[in-house]
């Protein structure tokens, strides 16, 4: 491994990381989704109103969905900050700003 340059593996480490973030955050929103639309459509189709039973699930799937886009969130952010940029040293001088006559 002596010799391999490690930048070409950090960029797709980031780069996976930044994906399962994606795949995450969709996921989230997708559990957000399904516990608005159950209790929409129990309150829709039910005379006597939303059971305990659906309010606690709906409260359940909205928790585990802001976790996930949380987490989402989060994987996204390092995946972004954790891509590093190949430098170049100079070698000269600074470029520096010159007074006008």
């Amino acid at each position: 491994m002596e010799g391999t340059p490690l930048l070409p593996l950090i960029a797709d480490t980031s780069k996976r990381i930044t994906e399962i973030g994606a795949v995450l955050g969709a996921l989230g929103a997708l559990a957000i989704a399904w516990g608005a639309f159950t209790i929409l459509t129990a309150n829709r189709t039910s005379h006597e109103g939303i059971t305990d039973d659906l309010r606690r699930r709906e409260r359940a799937m909205t928790a585990v969905g802001g976790v996930l886009l949380a987490l989402a969130f989060a994987l996204t952010l390092f995946g972004l900050t954790s891509k590093s940029s190949p430098t170049t040293p100079t070698t000269g001088s600074s470029p520096s700003v010159s007074s006008a006559p």
